[in-house]
């Protein structure tokens, strides 16, 4: 077949891959130490980082520049279109386009994302701290827990940004805190005695595993200017109708999601043809991640010297405790910072098992 050349996709819009990207790499270093206590304790704690490189990055290359921004709404205004007649089917065919179609850098196009550019980066710096109590009378414990920040500079803010003027921002994986305890323990009932006794009610095990985590940052809004209030509620104040400090001033000057007349605004509505200068995501506003629990116990049976059953009960998410979303960004709505309840997390289940082992 014939190939178009140039005139491919003219009048649309399209991505395209870096043709010069790097394979995306990662140094990750620690250093730590280890002592053992008395009673069997054994202390871990260390520093662990990573360095992410070249990681992909996508931005939009035919966009009118930030001077051309400032023509405001005349950048909508029809003017005479030189391409009228040669587009057909696309949306630049007419006798007139917006100016702004002809301010682009190749106006014959739509949006054109030059995508996968290797400029990206993410940052990650731990502490860890490991408290192990080994095993000695039927119980083991383990404490693990982390203090980490994860930060990553793979996006822009706008359009117009120079190429890599990435924003840095916290990861959506970011967790400052992060803590799991687990064990084991062999139950000492009846492991002496005799008969259906020990067969039924001995020798059975416990273990559970505890997790308690900091939530992840939640997005910021867009479409707003912050104003320098801080966004987040006291604890004491915070709910899921409404999960941070919401007070906008529109354009026109109404105060708009402010709980009273008193209240700071936080956010005034972005005037068109400006640019985003708000982060992508809170620094210190999180949803919420509720403490996890999961537990079984199980019990094997001897029915003969090669042939054993194993009962198994297995509880996940015991308390059925539920995990919600991160809250509404639409500002200016009416469930702007509201959360919705629908269930995040999966709900408690518990699982029965026979094994049979020969």
């Amino acid at each position: 077949g014939s190939s178009l050349g140039l005139r491919t996709l003219l009048g649309q819009g399209y991505s395209f891959g870096f043709v010069n990207r790097d394979i995306p790499f990662v140094h990750q270093f620690s250093a730590g130490f280890q002592h053992e206590l008395p009673w069997r304790l054994l202390i871990d704690a260390s520093y662990s980082a990573s360095r992410s490189r070249s990681l992909q990055s996508g931005k939009g290359i035919n966009e009118i520049s930030r001077q051309q921004l400032a023509l405001g709404n005349d950048l909508l205004t029809q003017v005479p279109n030189p391409m009228a007649g040669r587009l057909p089917g696309s949306a630049f065919n007419g006798a007139t386009v917006p100016r702004q179609q002809l301010l682009r850098p190749f106006p014959q196009f739509a949006g054109i994302t030059q995508d996968r550019h290797t400029i990206g980066k993410s940052d990650y710096d731990s502490f860890q701290l490991r408290v192990e109590k080994r095993m000695s009378h039927g119980l083991h414990m383990l404490l693990s827990y982390t203090l980490s920040k994860s930060i990553e500079a793979v996006g822009y803010l706008n359009a117009q940004d120079d190429f890599g003027q990435l924003a840095r921002v916290l990861t959506s994986v970011d967790t400052p805190h992060r803590a799991i305890i687990s064990g084991a323990w062999a139950l000492p009932f009846f492991k002496d005695g005799r008969g259906p006794a020990r067969q039924i009610l001995g020798g059975w095990q416990l273990t559970g595993i505890v997790s308690i985590q900091s939530g992840i940052p939640i997005g910021a809004p867009g479409g707003v200017f912050a104003t320098g209030v801080n966004p987040r509620l006291p604890d004491e104040v915070r709910s899921r109708s409404r999960w941070f400090n919401t007070c906008t001033l529109a354009l026109n000057g109404a105060r708009q999601n402010c709980s009273s007349t008193s209240e700071p605004v936080v956010f005034t509505v972005q005037p068109p043809f400006t640019l985003r200068t708000l982060s992508t995501r809170f620094p210190n506003i999180r949803d919420l991640r509720p403490l996890g629990v999961d537990f079984s116990m199980f019990k094997q049976f001897a029915l003969t010297e090669r042939v054993n059953l194993q009962f198994r009960a297995e509880s996940f998410n015991m308390t059925n405790t539920p995990w919600f979303p991160g809250p509404n960004l639409t500002a200016g709505g009416a469930a702007f910072g509201t959360v919705n309840p629908a269930q995040a997390n999966d709900p408690r289940n518990v699982q029965l098992a026979l094994r049979l082992q020969f």
